[in-house]
């Protein structure tokens, strides 16, 4: 044992070569970052670059479709990248930010400016002879790659956004308040070109000595703009943009008059009929009549609105970069748009089963009409393929999953994985698979729809609040709740109008809800909510009284680390905490205002919490939290846990996880028709965060379960046990007569001493009679058994 156990951890310590007092996080899908990529450039049809905020760089060698993160020790938000060689390369950013490569990329170094003007764009003429503009006028130049860099003079103070060559001996840069600018590449000062039609520039582009093209924002600001020159860019007209279509899975939309929108990049071919713009909301449009009429095709969904640009590479590929660390790209010059992780996005259900299995339903939206895709991964998220699973109804024939309105993963639950299908008509169906998503068959029919929580395979809540009119115009809010012991066959149906606190006066278009639940075991729990709403009940549900919680921001999620503390996450920073079992709640310190969505603990002093923009820490209970610097991950993370098990209930978007402590996820699931990416997001724990022996002492090969105490009892007793290593485990009380009264654990927990606590309740609630009663542990295929009695 001795061997084992030191074995594993050195095992251990020579994978881990940080510290993890917060975390060291890596982003594992859907792309390598979520930062904005805001620019890109190609050497050649297969190796190019795109570069970010926070100092991101990504490097690809296959066109576009993977990409891999190259690090840099600086976080300044970058703006353009641009390779005069295969190797040598540069990137600009913020506060005049100039770096160089010399190896492709992989490495970078800090090249001397003078100036902190923001830059925006970059551009070599050869491996020595380069500008980079930027805001106020900014224009400098290099003769020397980039070691000295000289002002010139722009005889201009506005953003300066396009710079491209015209032909090979002049450059011209476009830029805010119509402004357009010549040089000849060996002048110092530049030429102002004098233009009537008020706009702001964005890009410029060239396609010889003598034809160009500007694009931006007309001067009202609400509709795109393009210009030629046909004499190298001394005099530009505007180009009527008199029609154009997009093209959407929903049908073709079309219009005339303000064309594609806020544009931002141009480029046109040699031929000078064929080209392509790009708007705000990264649209891509061609055109193959001058620029008269443009088409534009997407993938489905893709608001990438306010980043990225586009390279036009051999064969017919087009590369575009977008917010959300996201690309995508075309084989056909623009006429269908690809997303590499495509079925990566759009996630609307995540459920998390043991040894590293990950079961993923997706649902795609399209004009009347509704699919569904499922996932699996056996290897913790890394990776995922595609299943195609087969239904049968409550008959044995075969049925089709399209004729469900929607279709929910609900729990996975010793090696069976429940998902619950809709009808059109409401009426939910049970669903189960034994064979790890491949097939599932019918269990049996429910009339739960919305708000339903599965507490175990036959107990069932289903609650939700509803407004009701008291008085002509005056509105209360009142909790319902419908629960049932035998898997939704037979229903109780509870209504209560005095629980919920109103601390605004709720009316028909202020309705109050509830965010989350937790129950100790089948009859003690709690539901949060609106307006600092916090419930529990020790009847399943039958009866509920408000916890006065201090606060009156919307609550999000309750979790207990133990059966005494427990947590509460809200909006505006707020974090609660319980050491009495949740009959008394206070404020700790978060050190944020944002809301806050999900909380998980490693034990009972490291937890962590999912934020509008990341993650916060804490290694103090929860007393006080510290942010967590995620590098390349910026979005909202509304779930924080372990796996193997995540019970998702979407009615409430509740994310419910059970432990297995090797690693902690933290994953945002915005939900259908979001145009987001699931992040997915997990660092490895620190071991001696979870076990809680020394690696040098003996461990029990067996389970122990110690005699309760008090014994006899007539109110609650607790029954210590302890575990040689970590597994599945499982404690109940019996009668007498081996019927099972009472399930008081059934989950995964870590080695080490533990104990439960008794109540002299049963499943349902209700208090039993005094007697003898048997009580079974089983771990780790080892089972023990002891006899305790209850005496009233």
């Amino acid at each position: 044992m001795i061997t084992r156990i030191i074995f594993s951890f050195i095992l251990v310590l020579i994978s881990i070569s940080k510290t993890y007092s917060q975390g060291n996080w890596e982003l594992l899908m859907p792309t390598p970052t979520s930062n904005p990529m805001v620019s890109l450039y190609f050497y050649d049809d297969s190796v190019g670059w795109s570069v970010g905020e926070y100092g991101t760089i990504l490097k690809t060698t296959d066109g576009g479709v993977n990409w891999s993160i190259k690090e840099i020790p600086w976080l300044t938000d970058l703006s353009d990248v641009y390779f005069s060689t295969e190797n040598t390369g540069y990137a600009i950013g913020t506060d005049g930010f100039i770096i160089k490569s010399l190896d492709g990329g992989e490495t970078w170094e800090q090249l001397d400016n003078q100036y902190s003007n923001n830059l925006n764009r970059i551009l070599f003429k050869d491996s020595l002879s380069g500008w980079t503009i930027g805001e106020k006028g900014m224009i400098l130049h290099t003769a020397d790659g980039g070691n000295n860099w000289l002002l010139q003079t722009s005889n201009s103070l506005e953003n300066l956004l396009g710079i491209d060559f015209v032909g090979t001996d002049s450059l011209c840069v476009v830029g805010e308040n119509k402004t357009i600018l010549l040089a000849d590449v060996t002048d110092n000062s530049w030429l102002t070109v004098e233009f009537a039609t008020d706009c702001s520039l964005k890009d410029v582009f060239f396609a010889d000595s003598t034809h160009g093209w500007a694009c931006g924002t007309a001067g009202s600001g609400y509709s795109g703009i393009l210009l030629s020159s046909a004499d190298g860019g001394h005099h530009w007209q505007e180009i009527s943009m008199e029609g154009y279509e997009y093209h959407t899975w929903g049908g073709v939309s079309s219009g005339t008059g303000d064309g594609p929108g806020l544009l931002k990049q141009v480029y046109f071919y040699e031929n000078l009929t064929t080209g392509f713009v790009l708007n705000e909301d990264n649209e891509l449009y061609k055109t193959t009549s001058s620029g008269s009429t443009w088409i534009g095709y997407a993938e489905g969904h893709g608001d990438f609105y306010g980043y990225g640009r586009f390279c036009v590479l051999p064969g017919n590929r087009i590369v575009m970069s977008a917010r959300s660390g996201g690309f995508r790209y075309s084989d056909d010059n623009g006429k269908t748009i690809k997303l590499p992780d495509h079925d990566k996005r759009w996630w609307t259900a995540m459920i998390a089963g043991d040894y590293g299995k990950w079961f993923v339903l997706q649902r795609f939206s399209r004009e009347k009409e509704e699919y569904f895709k499922f996932f699996r991964s056996d290897n913790y998220g890394t990776s995922f393929q595609t299943l195609t699973p087969q239904f049968y109804d409550e008959f044995g024939s075969e049925i089709s999953i399209d004729n469900f309105a929607s279709l929910t993963l609900r729990n996975y639950y010793q090696d069976t994985l429940w998902i619950i299908c809709r009808n059109t008509s409401g009426i939910q169906a049970f669903y189960y698979s034994v064979d790890l998503g491949s097939t599932y068959h019918f269990h049996r029919l429910t009339q739960y729809s919305d708000g339903l929580y599965v507490l175990s395979g036959d107990t069932l809540i289903k609650a939700h609040t509803s407004l009701r009119e008291i008085e002509p115009g005056i509105y209360k809010t009142v909790l319902i709740c419908e629960y049932s012991f035998d898997g939704g066959v037979t229903i109780e149906h509870i209504e209560n109008t005095e629980v919920w606190n109103d601390i605004t006066p709720p009316s028909l278009f202020n309705g109050k809800g509830i965010r989350s639940f937790y129950f100790f075991n089948g009859h003690t729990g709690f539901f949060v909510g609106d307006e600092g709403n916090i419930l529990k009940t020790t009847d399943t549900g039958q009866t509920w009284e408000n916890i006065y919680s201090g606060v009156v921001e919307t609550l999000w999620q309750i979790e207990f680390i133990d059966q005494s503390t427990g947590f509460i996450v809200g909006d505006f920073g707020r974090i609660l905490k319980t050491e009495d079992g949740g009959v008394t709640w206070r404020k700790t310190n978060s050190g944020t205002q944002e809301n806050i969505y999900r909380i998980k603990f490693v034990n009972d002093l490291k937890g962590w919490v999912g934020t509008e923009s990341g993650l916060r820490y804490t290694t103090d209970g929860g007393e006080t939290w510290q942010g967590v610097p995620l590098r390349y991950s910026h979005v909202v993370l509304n779930i924080v846990g372990f796996p193997p098990i995540i019970e998702y209930y979407p009615d409430v978007n509740y994310y419910k996880f059970i432990v297995d402590h090797n690693y902690l996820y933290a994953v945002n699931i915005p939900g259908p028709n979001y145009d987001e990416y699931p992040y997915l997001l997990r660092t490895k724990i620190d071991p001696t965060d979870i076990y809680d022996y020394d690696i040098t002492d003996l461990q029990p090969k067996e389970i122990s379960l110690s005699q309760n105490f008090p014994n006899p009892f007539n109110s609650t007793t607790r029954i210590k046990y302890s575990l040689p290593k970590q597994g599945f485990v499982s404690i109940k009380i019996y009668n007498i007569q081996g019927q099972l009264v009472r399930t008081l654990l059934n989950r995964m927990q870590v080695a080490g001493n533990h104990s439960v606590i008794w109540d002299g309740r049963s499943d349902r609630g209700r208090v039993v009679s005094s007697g003898m009663y048997i009580y079974q542990i089983q771990s780790n295929d080892q089972t023990k058994n002891r006899k305790l009695l209850l005496l009233k």
